[in-house]
């Protein structure tokens, strides 16, 4: 319980938790502006397939990926956020997932392949690939 204070109260932005969420959206908008900056096929090829990503990270940053990686994986973003203080480690690590999937999302031909192949990689994720991608 009192993890969660903390994380609510002293380590997440106080627009989180504000009416209308407004702080996960201006997180969503920052990400959709780093996606187009750092990946940019990635982000071309996604509004070719008229793929949005904000149903899929929303939930992420959302849930603090403790509901889409594997458990090892989803604590070490945790030990991260509780390390450095800094959310920004949320937002990093989101787009270190999509980094390394780049490729293979590439070469989807529609947005159930590419909503598999999220899936998949977000279970196979280990605390070594995702973490050496987010402090690169």
């Amino acid at each position: 319980f009192w993890l969660l204070c903390s994380i609510v109260e002293d380590l997440l932005p106080h627009y989180y938790d504000s009416e209308g969420m407004v702080g996960a959206q201006i997180d969503q908008t920052v990400l959709e502006a780093l996606i187009e900056r750092h990946i940019p096929a990635l982000n071309a090829h996604l509004e070719r397939l008229s793929f949005s990503l904000v149903g899929v990270t929303m939930r992420w940053l959302l849930s603090l990926f403790l509901d889409v990686l594997r458990l090892e994986t989803a604590l070490c973003v945790l030990d991260t956020l509780f390390f450095t203080g800094r959310n920004d480690i949320l937002l990093q690590t989101a787009l270190a997932l999509l980094h390394h999937i780049a490729d293979d999302v590439l070469r989807a031909d529609d947005t159930a392949t590419v909503k598999r192949l999220l899936h998949s990689w977000l279970q196979m994720a280990t605390p070594h690939t995702l973490l050496d991608t987010v402090h690169s």
